[in-house]
């Protein structure tokens, strides 16, 4: 009886597993190709005081790194005095 018991549960555990494996093969399949992708990083969480070890790879990383500076300047700027810094 406690053999029988045990090959019924082990064959419902494999029908399970196997139905699993079904649904697996169902998901769609994104094909990538051998072409280049540039992801353009976000610069708006980096501190300021870390702006300055940034070495942007593209002309739109150089352009929101340099978005990025120039509120970090304004941001400082009630600390720069009226002769410095324009």
């Amino acid at each position: 009886m406690m053999m029988r018991t045990l090959v019924l549960l082990l064959a419902m555990a494999s029908g399970n597993v196997a139905a699993d494996d079904e649904a697996g093969d169902a998901l769609p399949v994104v094909k990538l190709g051998p072409q280049l992708r540039i992801v353009d990083a976000d610069y708006s969480a980096v501190p300021c005081e870390q702006l300055h070890l940034i070495q942007p790879q593209s002309p739109g990383e150089k352009a929101r790194l340099a978005q990025r500076k120039q509120q970090c300047v304004e941001r400082y700027r009630q600390f720069i005095p009226e002769k410095g810094l324009r």
